[in-house]
């Protein structure tokens, strides 16, 4: 049986993740792009050191459990049952995201300096060529070792994360929590929020603005806040 994420086992994961910069609903953390390096970089090479392997609600046969035993998921792991979709065939690794999503990505440069391999971001020199910022908010599952531009549910989005199907190089939009795999853009619209849920709507929608203020104010002048969707659900502080 799969259950929900605890706050020791996040941090694990994350161990600089800060709740009051770092908003986190249910699997998902937002991953602002002044936070990217702080909060992945720890995480990429823990997964690459440790070997660890995506965990998916609907390929988990076992309890996953908090106290004594719950170190264990921070392990390499296989999953645990068949199923028709196997997500690394569909999604990107957590270094190709990044790899895409950097903070700092230059354009108009120079070929003769910047057209080859060796170089990278730490190699750039500001004064031979424009330099943009990657403004992209991202979405974190650590167990499933997903980060995606896609907003999940939890953040005003879709249960459907975009991604590539390596096999048939086709689109495709599967459902990180059932498996379901679906190919019409219209997988990642969001549902409809309930009548009864309207008031929650509304001040999850009040709480997203006053964290964005607080960032904003907190932000090198040169920074600016994310441009994500409201959260559907309202969090405790």
């Amino acid at each position: 049986m799969y259950q929900p994420i605890g706050r020791e086992e996040l941090e694990r994961y994350l161990p600089n993740f800060d709740p009051m910069r770092d908003p986190q609903v249910g699997e998902w953390v937002l991953v602002s792009p002044h936070r990217r390096v702080t909060l992945l970089r720890p995480f990429v090479q823990m997964a690459v050191d440790r070997g660890l392997q995506p965990t998916y609600p609907f390929l988990v046969a076992n309890t996953l459990t908090d106290g004594a035993s719950s170190p264990s998921v921070l392990t390499a792991m296989e999953p645990t049952c068949s199923a028709q979709v196997d997500p690394r065939r569909i999604f990107p690794t957590l270094e190709e995201v990044c790899r895409k999503y950097r903070r700092r990505r230059v354009r108009n440069t120079k070929p003769a300096m910047f057209n080859n391999k060796i170089n990278n971001i730490h190699d750039v020199n500001t004064e031979d060529g424009d330099e943009e910022d990657d403004d992209t908010t991202l979405y974190l599952n650590v167990r499933a070792l997903l980060l995606t531009p896609c907003a999940p549910a939890v953040f005003g989005g879709s249960d459907f994360i975009e991604g590539l199907d390596k096999e048939t190089g086709r689109v495709v939009f599967l459902n990180w929590k059932t498996g379901e795999v679906r190919t019409d853009t219209a997988a990642l619209k969001p549902r409809p929020i309930p009548e009864w849920a309207e008031e929650v709507a509304e001040k999850a929608i009040m709480e997203w603005e006053n964290w964005r203020r607080e960032e904003k104010k907190a932000l090198h002048p040169r920074e600016t806040d994310c441009d994500a969707p409201p959260l559907q659900k309202a969090r405790k502080e």
